[in-house]
């Protein structure tokens, strides 16, 4: 029994962190919509997660896309603590700060403009389980 529990549990956090860490979506969350000016292309999600103890950490692979020239994109984040974050594009690091907004909502903010292309976002995080008995 220990074994589908702690199955069912890495399956549950594994679905939230998709859920939450889908980025800069059409999506509306809380009523707020995200805008268009950064979108996701493909994101890679890892997560360290043992059954034992009480928390896990992960991390976020993110292409992004760059549609228009911005200096800042919000994406959402719900219930995870950052530990780090990364912007980088093919001339190196993006010089960048970030800034939880709310228990929902993450802004990044550049020194400089971003141009249209790609760039990649590198996120790492940890957060506790959720210890209730909600479906899915």
């Amino acid at each position: 029994m220990h074994r589908s529990k702690a199955h069912g549990t890495v399956l549950s956090v594994t679905l939230t962190s998709l859920l939450i860490l889908t980025v800069l979506t059409q999506a509306s969350f809380a009523g707020i919509r995200l805008e268009h000016d950064v979108e996701p292309v493909f994101q890679l999600i890892e997560l360290t997660v043992d059954a034992d103890i009480p928390d896990y950490t992960g991390s976020v692979t993110i292409e992004l896309r760059v549609n228009r020239p911005t200096k800042s994109f919000r994406f959402h984040s719900e219930g995870l603590t950052i530990d780090t974050l990364v912007l980088s594009d093919s001339s190196g690091v993006i010089s960048s700060t970030f800034e939880q907004i709310n228990d929902e909502e993450l802004v990044v903010t550049t020194e400089n403009k971003l141009t249209p292309g790609g760039c990649l976002l590198r996120i790492s995080f940890h957060n506790e389980f959720d210890t209730r008995a909600n479906s899915l």
